[in-house]
């Protein structure tokens, strides 16, 4: 609710007579002018900013701003009242500065920081990007001078202003907006490669890219091709934002893109360590599918080709066969430490197996049913002890507890448009409460609740994604060329070993508690280690 200028002044002279600043002295005058203009500037911004509120609705039912623009404009307008009527309240002390204001100005650079990366219309962008410079002063959160205010009525005024011209404007954009902007993320280590969908009648296109420092766009690109390589230097993972138009002449010109985001990768893995080669004698590698560490970070492989799990210390050191049987397959540990041993096309397809490798319990027949498998691929185990197993051929998400009691079951993979195979999950692993599917035939990874909802789906982009595996927040895929690191909502981090593994179809991936990759070049019959820099 805005006071109105008469209340305001009432306002101030009743706190200012409370604190005895009212007397006869010459001072005491002054003080009431500095009071008198500085009210005054605050009712100017408080008249303002309901203008902007009006002109904003206004200029959205005209197509001059868009959803998104307005959404910005407007949060950004509702903080600046937030601030005035925090103005309003304070002790301005001596009319110099006025303090406790730092949650207002700390909600007005985020409102600022967005604003400035959606709003196209080139004169209310700079005047917006002149308010974020200051409110981005130093200490500008501690106190905030009677300098400060008269500034930023300037600006208040200057962007309502600038929303007077934008309304009254007849011309405007009069082709369409370039779609489909996209930039890529993190699949280049030098740079990004930005491109989007040609538009009817567009001859001309001027991309920009946001400058941190200026705390505005620049322009990088203009010309008529639809893709662009941006090669300039760039910080590995920091987010750089885009958007494009059409700019045939100044008369014929479209509205801004959507904004896109992209980033570039960087190195942060090391190989320093690989061993194995082919062979059936214990200690040699046949088909090396699955993999696994324990706690004390020994390596287990699934060994299809020799039918059997072999046991390596965490050098790469043979150490034993720990289990025998046909196509193992995924592996997992409960909390004290008993071991989850998969394989396929047998009896018995699940058991739990203590350190000494005494077989505890035993379960899973050839079948459909809810205890009965198909083909077993990858298993996992979530923060209460209930084991998620992947059944390929059946599609299907099984989930049991610890003494091997059906609980539950879901579909694992989908068929993507234009994929010629049936749906087939094959990793699978546990984050944040959360179960991560990935199917090998078209690259997605499902999102799971502990009830087998689904949450979300998202594209890897990698060839023949295989396997998952999680740790410290962050999810390890394994596909063919690379390991892709990314973060639980799929933001690319790094391709792991890109430059390694090139050619190499990788398959079993496990993390040890050092944070080391381990992976299996399954073809290569080679185990590769990188360790984080």
């Amino acid at each position: 609710m805005y006071l109105k200028p008469k209340t305001l002044t009432l306002l101030l002279t009743a706190f200012l007579y409370s604190f005895g600043f009212y007397s006869c002295t010459k001072e005491d005058d002054e003080l009431r002018k500095r009071i008198e203009q500085l009210e005054s500037k605050v009712a100017s911004m408080e008249s303002r900013l309901d203008q902007i509120g009006a002109n904003l609705v206004e200029l959205e039912e005209q197509g001059k701003l868009n959803a998104e623009e307005t959404k910005a404009l407007q949060a950004l307008t509702n903080d600046l009242v937030n601030l005035t009527n925090d103005l309003k309240a304070k002790d301005i002390s001596q009319a110099k500065e006025i303090t406790g204001i730092a949650e207002r100005i700390s909600e007005l650079r985020n409102s600022l920081q967005h604003a400035v990366t959606v709003v196209q219309f080139e004169a209310l962008n700079k005047t917006v990007a002149q308010l974020s410079a200051l409110i981005n002063q130093q200490g500008l959160d501690q106190k905030l001078t009677a300098k400060n205010v008269e500034e930023l009525n300037k600006l208040i005024e200057a962007m309502s202003s600038d929303l007077e011209v934008l309304k009254a404007d007849p011309s405007g954009a009069n082709l369409d907006r370039p779609t489909n902007l996209t930039a890529s993320q993190g699949r280049f280590n030098t740079q990004i490669v930005v491109s989007w969908t040609s538009t009817i009648a567009a001859k001309n296109y001027q991309l920009f890219r946001f400058n941190d420092i200026k705390g505005d766009y620049e322009k990088i690109y203009e010309g008529a091709d639809t893709l662009y390589t941006d090669t300039a230097t760039f910080t590995p993972y920091q987010n750089v934002f885009y958007k494009v138009k059409v700019s045939n002449s100044f008369s014929s010109f479209s509205n801004f893109s959507d904004v896109a985001i992209g980033f570039t990768s960087g190195s942060k893995y090391n190989r320093y360590l690989f061993f194995g080669y082919e062979g059936r004698q214990p200690g040699t590698l046949g088909l090396v599918l699955y993999m696994n560490v324990d706690q004390e970070d020994n390596i287990y492989l699934s060994d299809d080709y020799n039918a059997w799990l072999q046991k390596f210390d965490k050098s790469g050191n043979f150490k034993e066969i720990f289990f025998r049987g046909n196509s193992p397959r995924g592996t997992a540990f409960l909390s004290d430490g008993t071991m989850v041993v998969t394989n396929t096309q047998v009896s018995n397809y699940v058991k739990l197996v203590d350190r000494e490798k005494k077989i505890l319990k035993q379960w899973g027949t050839p079948g459909t049913g809810n205890g009965q498998f198909g083909n077993i691929e990858e298993v996992t185990v979530d923060n209460d002890d209930n084991i998620y197993i992947v059944d390929g051929i059946a599609n299907s998400i099984k989930k049991f507890d610890s003494n091997g009691q059906f609980l539950l079951k879901f579909t694992g993979a989908v068929q993507a448009p234009g994929q010629v195979e049936n749906p087939y999950p094959r990793g699978i692993c546990f984050l944040n409460n959360k179960i991560f599917v990935s199917s090998p035939q078209n690259g997605l990874i499902r999102v799971f609740d502990k009830s087998g909802n689904l949450l979300d789906t998202w594209d890897t982009g990698v060839a023949y994604c295989s396997t998952i595996k999680a740790f410290k927040n962050n999810l390890y895929i394994t596909g063919v060329d690379y390991v892709l690191k990314t973060d639980e909502s799929g933001r690319v981090l790094e391709r792991i070993g890109e430059k390694d593994l090139t050619g190499s179809y990788l398959s079993g991936i496990a993390i040890n508690s050092k944070g080391d990759v381990i992976v299996s070049a399954t073809y290569n019959r080679k185990i590769h280690i990188y360790k984080e820099l």
